[in-house]
């Protein structure tokens, strides 16, 4: 049932060259990563619905794509001022309700956060003032798809990703900065409630 190789402090976990690769997920609910452990992998944690707490040390300093993606019981996500890089759909379907971006990080993969059903703030770095959306370098990255009402963009946005503001349910009202270039596909589809957008002269391309 458990791994016999590489880790000396949990057998149930494959660590090699300071990545952590693989992890038995039977009965998972609180978890610590070691200290030595430097990269989150790619996946490790995914999918893992009965993990509720994970607790990560000041030595990580990656976490790579779908390193908790749906790990839907994971109900509080803290990010330790130690980490750079964060993937795409890292923490993609958690229950986290705030998520706090410290400065140390340099780069988030697109969606690292979305589809986070409780998820009510960003805070940090590259979080916008009223804590809706994460913006890097001109394009936003995570946005929140609840409870927002009136939706403002930000002047220093130039790319509205595809489906990253659909199915906003209580979405009505869509303000635009002078200043966003691209609209893709579907970014603000199936939003029953939406009565009004504004989309300025800057905009080039309309999917």
């Amino acid at each position: 049932k458990y791994f016999k190789h590489f880790c000396k402090y949990d057998k149930r976990m494959i660590i090699i060259d300071g990545v952590l690769n693989s992890i038995a997920p039977a009965g998972l609910t609180k978890f610590t990563i070691p200290s030595n452990v430097s990269i989150v992998g790619y996946g490790v944690f995914g999918s893992i619905n009965s993990l509720e707490t994970i607790d990560i040390p000041n030595s990580v300093i990656e976490i790579q794509d779908r390193a908790f993606d749906f790990c839907t019981g994971l109900k509080e996500v803290n990010i330790p001022n130690s980490v750079k890089s964060i993937g795409q759909w890292a923490f993609r379907g958690t229950k986290a309700t705030s998520i706090h971006i410290p400065e140390s990080v340099e780069s988030i993969g697109n969606a690292a956060f979305n589809e986070c059903p409780n998820l009510k703030s960003f805070s940090g770095k590259f979080a916008t003032d009223d804590g809706i959306m994460l913006i890097i370098n001109g394009e936003i990255i995570s946005a929140l798809k609840n409870g927002i009402v009136n939706l403002f963009i930000p002047s220093n946005v130039k790319h509205i990703g595809g489906q990253m503001f659909c199915e906003v349910q209580s979405l009505e009202t869509v303000t635009i900065s002078e200043g966003v270039e691209t609209i893709d596909i579907q970014a603000f589809a199936y939003n029953p409630n939406l009565r009004t957008i504004n989309i300025p002269n800057s905009v080039m391309s309309l999917g």
